[in-house]
């Protein structure tokens, strides 16, 4: 009896949608006309802009640019936000602006006191401000739209999740070098629910190994949260092992309704290659697989919506969206499934400039000039030659780091002349 796979049919060709999303905050905040220093004092990054509520302003002001750029999806300033980081992040009395009952900063003094006088934030609040991220979000879309949308504006929120190491001092999503705490499916597992429990609803009474004695306004807290919530992102994942981790922590979600989820993968390097040197074909059978070579049923977990690539230069995005292809049309094939996810990129707005995650500084590398002519022509070109081959259900397209809200809004211009 022949164990081969069965023949992949030829996918009907088809017109996938463009979906825009927005670009880089972190470099937005460190730009002018904002100028915020991150240094290793600000283990939350952009997501230090929700602790007080004048900081909370200027995210929103800055997140605003984007959606004035014309985005459809809006990430929440949530990517580093982590138990750990705003524990580490010192809070010195009088740093709620006079104000520090207004937008979730009730809580304060809960946390450990820190090297500076100040002390660290507590879960209790930590889970507040995290929340409130997803909040200004929304509130980002309010106004645009309103008779057509409603008082919550046009618009989707996507639930910025990053890497664990996105989270660590020094970051290490781009080298996927975790402790050994952190390394294994079920350790990264463990620690994606215990964070993304912060954003959704109780719903069961087995949820108290997860959230204990739950207040009630803690509660409507979530409620509304989740509400808020449209998409899911994970993003920058450098390892096949923290796929697997999300797929499963996304299959055991206990709450009703599930949010659709993307992941994208971050690929440094010269090569097509994740850090821990995992192929394209490799990630996308992690993304995308729930089977054996042998063709036998395995609990991989949910299967993301989306899947892709960000914070890569856009140099090597072509050949990668390639890749992707190839190795999707594999996987499903080899599987006898017919329905494609949706590709999701977002790469760097960078000429060269590499992050270095010790001294948090973006720094000229050798590759000065790489990127020849003007992003917005380059990734709208890559999308476009995608979509003209007719694979993809949809294609989200935006920016990561270095990109501008001046360049999402010729991704916006050049979308909209289809």
């Amino acid at each position: 009896m022949s164990t081969n796979p069965p023949t992949p049919k030829p996918k009907p060709k088809t017109t996938p949608r463009l979906t825009l999303l927005d670009g880089g905050l972190g470099t937005t905040l460190t730009s002018p006309p904002y100028n915020i220093p991150f240094t290793s004092a600000h283990p939350l990054w952009s997501s230090h802009l929700l602790l007080t509520p004048s900081s909370r302003e200027t995210l929103r002001d800055a997140q605003k640019t984007f959606v004035d750029a014309g985005v459809d999806v809006l990430l929440s300033a949530t990517y580093q936000a982590s138990f750990v980081g705003f524990s580490l992040t010192e809070v010195i009395e009088g740093d709620g602006d006079g104000d520090e009952n207004k937008d979730g900063d009730e809580g304060r003094g809960k946390g450990k006191e820190g090297k500076g006088g100040g002390r660290g934030i507590g879960r209790e609040e930590a889970g507040r401000l995290m929340r409130g991220g997803v909040r200004i979000a929304r509130e980002c879309f309010v106004g645009r739209d309103k008779e057509r949308d409603g008082e919550k504006g046009s618009g989707n929120v996507a639930l910025s999740l990053g890497a664990y190491g996105a989270t660590t001092i020094p970051g290490t999503e781009y080298s996927g070098l975790y402790d050994d705490l952190h390394t294994t499916v079920s350790q990264l597992a463990g620690w994606h629910f215990e964070r993304l429990s912060v954003y959704f609803p109780s719903t069961t009474d087995s949820e108290k190994d997860v959230e204990e004695e739950e207040d009630e306004q803690v509660g409507k807290e979530k409620e509304e949260c989740w509400e808020n919530v449209n998409w899911i992102a994970f993003e920058t994942l450098p390892t096949r092992n923290e796929i697997l981790a999300v797929r499963r922590v996304m299959d055991s979600l206990p709450v009703i309704p599930q949010k659709p989820f993307w992941i994208s993968c971050v690929f440094p390097g010269e090569e097509n290659i994740l850090p821990d040197d995992s192929s394209c074909f490799q990630v996308v059978e992690a993304m995308l697989g729930t089977s054996s070579k042998a063709g036998e049923k395995e609990e991989r977990g949910r299967v993301p919506d989306g899947i892709g690539i960000n914070c890569t230069k856009v140099s090597k995005l072509e050949s990668l969206v390639l890749e992707f292809e190839d190795a999707t049309r594999e996987v499903l094939g080899r599987e006898g499934r017919e329905e494609w996810p949706i590709l999701v990129v977002y790469p760097d707005g960078t000429k060269g400039e590499a992050y270095n995650t010790t001294t948090k500084m973006w720094e000229m590398g050798e590759s000065v000039g790489e990127c020849l002519g003007p992003w917005d022509e380059i990734v709208f070109g890559i999308v476009m030659r995608a979509r003209e081959r007719g694979l993809w259900r949809e294609i989200f397209v935006g920016g990561c780091c270095k990109s501008t809200a001046e360049d999402i809004g010729k991704l916006r211009r050049r979308i909209d002349e289809l």
